[in-house]
């Protein structure tokens, strides 16, 4: 996934080779595990390249094994917000903190988080949900109301 402002292009991808507490990862500036998954936990890492005018940041995000790297984020001036599953978070693209994670419920695998006005649409398996700007949960719509 690629996004981009008038400050910040993002790169997201999966990194296949990253394992939790290994030494022969690929040089990342910054290690994000904020449900510390171990090394023999069912995990996947998203491998997040920031560009600015005179800087470059690699961050890895790991997180739940069902996360995917497209329509996973939303880039709103110099914060980054992106899902893996059912889990939000957020870093400030300046020096790349980790400034909120946050867990949802949702039914099944989550595909997609879309900015709107008042917060967020996420796309999933079973479930379209909103939840508001600070991650609280709108509304949701399942099964046959989605059809």
């Amino acid at each position: 996934m690629h996004l981009k402002n008038e400050l910040y292009s993002v790169k997201i991808s999966i990194d296949t080779t990253y394992s939790v507490q290994s030494s022969d990862n690929k040089y990342y500036d910054l290690e994000w595990n904020p449900e510390n998954y171990e090394h023999n936990d069912f995990y996947k890492t998203l491998s997040i390249h920031i560009e600015s005018f005179n800087n470059e940041l690699d961050i890895a995000l790991v997180g739940d094994y069902y996360s995917y790297d497209s329509d996973c984020a939303v880039l709103d001036g110099r914060i980054l917000t992106i899902m893996q599953n059912n889990s939000i978070s957020r870093i400030c693209m300046d020096g790349g903190t980790l400034i909120l994670h946050k867990e949802f419920e949702c039914f099944g695998c989550t595909f997609g988080l879309y900015q709107v006005k008042n917060g967020y649409i996420i796309y999933g398996e079973l479930e379209i949900k909103m939840l508001d700007l600070n991650f609280n949960p709108v509304w949701s719509f399942s099964g046959s109301e989605v059809i």
